[in-house]
């Protein structure tokens, strides 16, 4: 008999305190730097915002083997929120409660864009439920573009008081939201790209 193929590549497993950050950890209610135009030199202010949820970024080898001192974090939503608003900019007049036919067609189409990663600063995750609710996640986006970086030991520091329980992404989702975010970086666009005369091949 075969294992149904959910039960062989699950998306999600529970960590507890003992583990130490890592690639793929999605942590919950985090302080995150940021950072505000000022008038005065050096025309910024660093301040202080939390996000509901973070994915950790960082890789898991990296962390491990202490090679790095900064954790690479970067934001979760709603994908609902996300829906509505890339449908607020292709459709202005849209009620996202009470779509048409057509409008909720284009819905469901842009589900299906952001799950092929055609949208290259989303990146889509699936539900999670389990025993412990604090821990549970409807569909959910990672904003790859939004990338906040924390000390090792601060955010090791933040795990520890919070009784370390949070969920981690397996692979190989792990790997396949790394080279998501990768290409945000080394994607190269062409100014003219090749048009192919038929004729000549």
């Amino acid at each position: 008999m075969t294992d149904h193929p959910l039960l062989m590549y699950p998306w999600y497993k529970e960590v507890n305190i003992i583990d130490k950050v890592t690639q793929g950890d999605i942590l919950f209610e985090m302080p995150v730097p940021s950072i505000k135009e000022v008038e005065e030199p050096p025309y910024y202010k660093i301040g202080r915002s939390n996000i509901p949820k973070g994915i950790v970024l960082t890789q898991a080898c990296d962390l491990e083997n202490n090679k790095i001192d900064q954790v690479a974090i970067c934001p979760i939503v709603e994908l609902k929120s996300v829906l509505k608003s890339i449908i607020s900019k292709e459709m202005p007049d849209a009620d996202y409660d009470k779509l048409t036919g057509k409008q909720l067609k284009r819905k469901h189409e842009i589900i299906d864009e952001i799950r092929q990663g055609q949208y290259l600063d989303y990146y889509l995750l699936n539900t999670y439920t389990g025993i412990d609710e604090s821990l549970n996640m409807s569909y959910e986006v990672v904003l790859l573009r939004n990338t906040f970086y924390l000390p090792v030991s601060v955010v090791n520091t933040i795990i520890s008081h919070r009784n370390g329980k949070r969920l981690t992404l397996l692979p190989p989702y792990r790997e396949h939201l790394a080279q998501a975010y990768a290409r945000n970086f080394n994607r190269i666009g062409l100014p003219i790209d090749i048009k192919v005369d038929v004729s000549k091949v």
